[in-house]
């Protein structure tokens, strides 16, 4: 188990300072920093240029979990969903109320899902389509480990997204060494460092491209987000984009936080830094 703080509790005097310019979201000077944050959180991901897109959202964590279930798994789908933890009610709900077929698969809140259990939920039920994992519980420390989960769900043929809300920037993430998952999903506000206030998508483009159609929400349609930013330019919409002006400071100092407490911590949070490349 690993206990990580559901915060930020507090912000460094330079992340706030990064913040202090006023801008509007279709600022062109805007957009080099905007595109600079998706490149970021790409390469910390693991993703793949050309494979992978970051996508942002408007909103907290469950809001990008909506737009991901709502995104990913068709109203044809069936979603299995690990149950050990309150994170894992949120996605229950969240799909159920989405109108997805949920099966959950309960455990205990003292260990994290083992990759037997899922193995024989997925042969159980063909009719499953997706997995989501909640890669860290905050409230127990469960670690629900990607690296044990995925090579199951991708042997079944299945599809797994990947909450790592509370996780990402202090346990590490390989998409590129996971084609099974179809998307990553973090926050500006956890392990990050920064403010709250943007959700952020790291998913397969192949599979943003075919689930076209899916959402039946406009705001929660992260298909819908990527055919924008083409024919957009990545420009960003009434975004919050105070949030984002904190990477180019925010992130250079985080290897000394040494937040995960753990070398796999201390290594993510360097990638972070190594990934800035703003002024």
């Amino acid at each position: 188990m690993l206990l990580l703080i559901p915060g930020p509790v507090q912000t460094r005097a330079e992340t706030r300072a990064a913040m202090a310019q006023d801008i509007a979201p279709w600022d062109l000077g805007f957009r080099a920093v905007y595109a600079g944050i998706r490149d970021d959180v790409r390469r910390i991901a693991g993703g793949v240029e050309g494979v992978h897109a970051t996508l942002p959202l408007q909103g907290c964590g469950h809001f990008i979990m909506e737009a991901a279930i709502r995104t990913f798994v068709p109203v044809t789908g069936k979603l299995l969903i690990a149950h050990n933890g309150s994170y894992a009610d949120r996605a229950v709900r969240l799909a159920t109320e989405a109108g997805r077929q949920v099966v959950t698969l309960p455990g205990p809140d003292t260990r994290p899902v083992t990759a037997e259990e899922i193995g024989a939920a997925l042969a159980a039920d063909p009719g499953i389509t997706h997995v989501a994992i909640v890669h860290h519980e905050t409230g127990s420390g469960i670690v629900n480990d990607p690296e044990v989960i995925g090579p199951v769900v991708r042997a079944a043929g299945r599809r797994l997204i990947l909450d790592s809300v509370s996780a990402f920037g202090a346990l590490p993430v390989n998409l590129a060494a996971h084609p099974e998952v179809d998307v990553v999903l973090f926050t500006s506000g956890k392990c990050l460092e920064g403010l709250p206030g943007i959700g952020f998508a790291v998913a397969r483009i192949d599979s943003v491209l075919a689930a076209a159609g899916n959402a039946g929400s406009w705001s929660f349609d992260l298909s819908d987000v990527y055919q924008h930013a083409l024919r957009a330019g990545w420009g960003a919409s009434a975004s919050p984009r105070r949030c984002r002006r904190w990477r180019p400071s925010g992130w250079r100092w985080m290897p000394s936080r040494r937040r995960a407490g753990s070398r796999r911590g201390w290594r993510a949070t360097a990638r972070i830094a190594g990934c800035c490349t703003m002024g």
